[in-house]
């Protein structure tokens, strides 16, 4: 590769969220780099408005908060390994506890565990309920 290499603009991306980048070249030139951003399922948007209606508290956790459908969120709480213990905090406080995750053991510890496959399309093992892939369930 001769000229620039993109470390900047790799850096810049991933800090804006981006969970791959690309880089395109021709004859050895960087031409452009880019960014692959996950993006929520077009029926999240609907969910904090649902709940919201139903009087319901919203509890965004994990890689998604800054999603704009979980925008008005009431607050947000730690994901990842951390899930486990934000939804346990969660019901030490008297809350009851809907999960939508993939996040085995902390679905196994929610009032109502809804499970989601995972990105190698593993089942959602401790769930009450599963959604493996769009249209399935």
């Amino acid at each position: 590769m001769q000229g620039r290499t993109g470390k900047r603009a790799r850096k810049r991306l991933q800090r804006k969220g981006a969970r791959l980048v690309l880089g395109l070249a021709h004859v050895e030139r960087l031409l452009a780099v880019i960014g692959v951003v996950p993006e929520m399922h077009d029926a999240a948007r609907a969910l904090v408005p649902a709940a919201h209606a139903a009087g319901l508290r919203v509890v965004a956790a994990g890689t998604h908060t800054a999603a704009t459908c979980l925008g008005d969120a009431d607050a947000v709480s730690a994901g990842g390994d951390r899930l486990l213990e934000s939804v346990r905090a969660l019901q030490r406080d008297g809350d009851g506890v809907l999960l939508l995750s993939h996040h085995r053991p902390a679905l196994q510890a929610a009032d109502v565990g809804v499970g989601v496959a995972d990105r190698q399309g593993r089942p959602p093992w401790g769930a009450d309920l599963r959604r493996m892939t769009a249209g399935t369930t």
